[in-house]
Order: structure tokens, then C-alpha cells, then sequence
């Protein structure tokens, strides 16, 4: 790498690795009245606790990405979001905490909650092999797959097209669940 030299005058202008928004108008953003709270040691579970009987709960966990295959990486962050409460669980922190285990637990087996979330089944296997002490992924009552729904809508909508175009309308909306 001697002598090579970086010549800001022959960049072509893109900037690289620039986070954050480049034009505001562009960005989706949360309404005022939508809570967002970071759950990062014991104190904070209560947060997690207000998302319980929540009718639908959007999940997503990520993680570091790993180079190569051998290397494991634990899950790193939880987003659960209500209608008006974004609760984002610091799982390298919590990973190991037996009461944030009992409360999500409690979440993904309620009857009365829809957990969505996108290639969610990966996502718990995820975090069945990366936090092998934790229970709560182990049993989920209600989750539905928003890839797997956008899958089976568009299919929907295909069908519904052409039964038009046969003049046969009136499918039942039921075959989309």
C-alpha cells in the first residue's frame, strides 16, 4: 500500500458511508404521539411489559453480520412495536435475563396478540441458538409472516385478475389466511 495516495480532486462526488437521512422528505418517520423506549438493563423490562395485550406486535431482531460461517453471532437488538410504543431490547445486555425471558414469553404466547414480523421464523431460530437460555422463542401462539402474507396477497390478487377477466368475481378473501 505504499504509494498510493487518495486524490480528493479525482473523486467522482459519491459520498460512501454517509448514515443518516440525506433528505428528510424521503424518510418515513413515527408520529409525534408513538413512544420509543430502549430497554438496556432490568429496570427498563417494565417497558416491554406495556406492550402486553397489544392486539398486533411488529418484531424484528438483529444481530452483527458474520464473515464467514463458523463464526456465531448472538442476537444483538429486539424491536417490538404496538401502535403507539417502539420498545427497542438491548439483547447483549438482557440476553440473559430470566425476567425480560418471563415477560416476552408471556407476549409471544398470548392468544389475543398477532406477532408480525419479516422471515420471523429465521429470527427465532436466531435467537433459540445465539441465547440458549432463553424460552420465549421457543413457543409463539400468534405470529404471521409479513413475507409470507405479501406472498399469498399478491398470489390473491393474481387470481382475483384473471377469475375478472373469466367474469368470475367473488373469490373468497378468506384463501389469503
Amino acid at each position: 500500500m505504499d504509494g498510493i495516495e487518495y486524490d480528493q480532486d479525482k473523486d467522482d462526488g459519491i459520498v460512501a458511508d454517509v448514515f443518516g437521512p440525506q433528505d428528510a422528505a424521503t424518510c418515513l418517520t413515527l408520529q409525534p404521539s408513538v413512544k420509543v423506549s430502549f430497554v438496556t438493563c432490568e429496570s427498563d423490562i417494565e417497558q416491554v411489559e406495556s406492550l402486553r395485550g397489544s392486539a398486533i406486535i411488529g418484531v424484528d431482531i438483529e444481530w452483527r453480520p458474520v464473515i464467514t460461517k463458523f463464526c456465531v453471532s448472538r442476537p444483538a437488538l429486539l424491536q417490538m412495536s404496538s401502535v403507539d410504543h417502539v420498545v427497542c431490547i438491548d439483547l447483549l445486555s438482557l440476553g440473559t435475563s430470566k425476567k425480560l425471558d418471563t415477560v416476552l414469553g408471556q407476549i409471544f404466547q398470548d392468544p389475543g396478540t398477532i406477532l408480525v414480523g419479516l422471515c420471523f421464523k429465521a429470527d427465532l431460530s436466531r435467537v433459540r441458538n445465539g441465547l440458549p437460555g432463553s424460552t420465549f422463542a421457543n413457543k409463539v401462539k400468534n405470529y404471521c409472516d409479513a413475507a409470507t402474507l405479501y406472498e399469498k396477497i399478491t398470489l390473491f390478487q393474481r387470481k382475483l385478475t384473471k377469475s375478472e377477466e373469466k367474469g368470475e368475481v367473488g373469490k373468497n378473501l378468506r384463501q389469503i389466511t
